[in-house]
């Protein structure tokens, strides 16, 4: 009887260990999601600064381009058939 009720205690207390294990691994898991979504929002603002038409004049008059004064025109297509 004696060794029963031992055996159950151990079966116990190797159940909490797990679960705390478990619980530091979801804390771990979760501490790393939040700095992955973190680099994730300052990658995306840095994109969007980027492609911002003010920043790619900038970029375009360093490298000696300017914006056209004539609008583009349309190019028709007309398939021969």
């Amino acid at each position: 009887m004696i060794i029963f009720i031992v055996m159950l205690l151990l079966i116990l207390i190797s159940n909490a260990h797990r679960a705390d294990k478990k619980v530091i691994e979801i804390s771990e898991l979760n501490k790393l999601k939040r700095e992955l979504r973190a680099e994730y929002i300052d990658t995306q603002t840095t994109l969007m600064r980027m492609k911002m038409e003010s920043t790619i004049r900038q970029k375009a008059k360093k490298m000696g381009l300017k914006p056209t004064q004539t609008p583009p025109k349309r190019i028709k297509v007309i398939d021969k058939e």
